[in-house]
């Protein structure tokens, strides 16, 4: 095995390897597996770049096309975990429940809406004495769904497609929607005569269903590796764009079910790859967010300023914050690339109750001082409750899924109002107190502000 950091050493071992093998056969196959986010189908068409720039012709099968969709999954864990496999019909019965989901958002399906609905439409498949039982499954199933376990894709039929490939013949292209977690139908035929080189990616393209049937002297076998940080981060972002998945259900998944998959199905496979590329959040990647954030922050070094300044501001308002940073083996970044934990003291508990996780991207680089960067909120105030008990079972979910704690920063936040303007002090714990602005547009305010923060003259005169 050979562990690579340079994507332009990766990508020319491979063809490298193809073309070794095409001196004994017509066709090559690179599997491109890893964790979910960590890269493999962004890989996988600069690989297919390359190898078309160096005379080949590659066609790119994602294992994900071959999801079994939420139909297909639950009623084979329902099968599986409540009869034994013994449930006859089963291809009837994912048509139907199929059906009868298909159009009820992610997060509400398998409703009793739903379920009345199947209830109506299976009776004739299933023996009325087992049609409740199967209905129950069917709820408690999909409560504890894992798109990240090697049964959820239809693994021997990548392999199946594979081989035919190889052999000369045509396969019909797989086709499956995010939006809707199902099977679509697709028109898509893959001429086998138009490829030399098959590239399976997907996070299961090393497992042993798929790979035990395909000829070894054939294969190039790659895994895309990625901190627990970028995995994370990666997830969670893409599945806010292109899913109906909200935030909470995403992050509880990956608690729950995503990383544990990786560390115990998905990680193990590395070993048995021939070319290991590791491929953490590129600075490109840290720049993107939903919203920017400019704001200037000058330390305060007047020792009356914060007595001066609240005595004649409005609104005030005063928190008690700490702030938890949260790092992940050698990811690079650190400091550009920012997970954020905070949580605020309740007085009445004596703890801190979690109130917002947020993801801070990379600074802009600006001649004037001021700090403007993305931020992407991952849990908002009032979701944690679906998601942790407290500040600390958070925290060990955290460290049970790659993290450590990079730094802590406790704070007394104030804000306050002057002029119709909002400014914030923070002082903070062994360092000092910052004047935060952002969103200002009395000028001349803001200039009276720095001046005085940094003087021992008055503000207010």
């Amino acid at each position: 095995m050979d562990k690579l950091t340079s994507f332009s050493r990766w990508k020319y071992f491979n063809v490298d390897r193809v073309e070794e093998i095409e001196e004994k056969h017509p066709k090559a196959v690179i599997l491109i597996g890893g964790a979910s986010s960590s890269g493999k189908s962004y890989f996988s068409k600069l690989l297919n770049d390359t190898l078309t720039e160096e005379g080949h012709h590659a066609c790119v099968i994602s294992t994900d096309s071959y999801n079994k969709g939420v139909s297909g999954i639950i009623v084979d864990k329902v099968n599986l975990n409540y009869f034994n496999g013994n449930l006859k019909n089963i291809e009837q019965l994912k048509h139907e429940v199929k059906d009868c989901i298909i159009n009820t958002d992610f997060g509400e399906k398998f409703n009793n809406s739903d379920l009345k609905n199947i209830k109506e439409n299976v009776k004739d498949l299933i023996e009325e004495k087992n049609i409740e039982t199967f209905l129950k499954g069917l709820r408690e199933e999909f409560n504890k769904i894992n798109f990240d376990e090697p049964s959820v894709y239809d693994l021997s039929l990548v392999s199946e497609d594979v081989n035919q490939l190889l052999n000369g013949q045509n396969v019909k292209s797989k086709k499956y929607s995010k939006i809707i977690s199902e099977q679509q139908e697709s028109d898509e035929i893959i001429i086998a005569s138009n490829y030399d080189v098959i590239i399976v990616e997907g996070i299961y393209a090393l497992e042993d269903a798929l790979v035990k049937n395909l000829n070894p002297k054939l294969v190039v076998k790659n895994f895309i590796e990625s901190s627990s940080k970028s995995l994370f981060l990666r997830r969670v972002l893409r599945d806010a764009k292109t899913t109906s998945a909200d935030n909470c259900f995403t992050i509880n998944a990956y608690f729950n079910f995503i990383y544990p998959a990786y560390k115990k199905t998905i990680l193990p496979k590395m070993e048995t790859a021939d070319f290991v590329l590791k491929n953490d959040m590129t600075f490109s990647e840290v720049r993107m967010g939903d919203v920017f954030l400019t704001k200037e922050k000058i330390k305060i070094t007047n020792p009356n300023f914060v007595k001066q300044i609240l005595s004649g501001a409005n609104n005030i308002t005063t928190q008690i914050q700490r702030d938890i940073f949260f790092g992940a083996d050698d990811e690079k970044y650190r400091d550009e690339n920012i997970l954020r934990l905070r949580t605020i003291y309740n007085p009445k508990t004596q703890e801190y109750e979690p109130t917002s996780l947020v993801h801070k991207g990379a600074v802009k680089n600006r001649k004037d001082g001021k700090i403007s960067r993305t931020i992407n909120v991952l849990i908002k105030e009032g979701e944690f409750d679906n998601i942790a008990s407290s500040e600390e079972d958070f925290i060990n979910k955290m460290k049970n899924s790659g993290f450590e704690i990079a730094n802590t920063r406790t704070k007394t936040r104030t804000r306050f109002n002057i002029a119709g303007q909002e400014f914030v002090i923070d002082d903070v714990l062994n360092d000092g107190a910052y004047l935060e602005i952002s969103n200002v547009q009395n000028l001349t305010l803001i200039k009276k502000l720095k001046a005085a923060a940094q003087n021992t003259q008055e503000f207010l005169k």
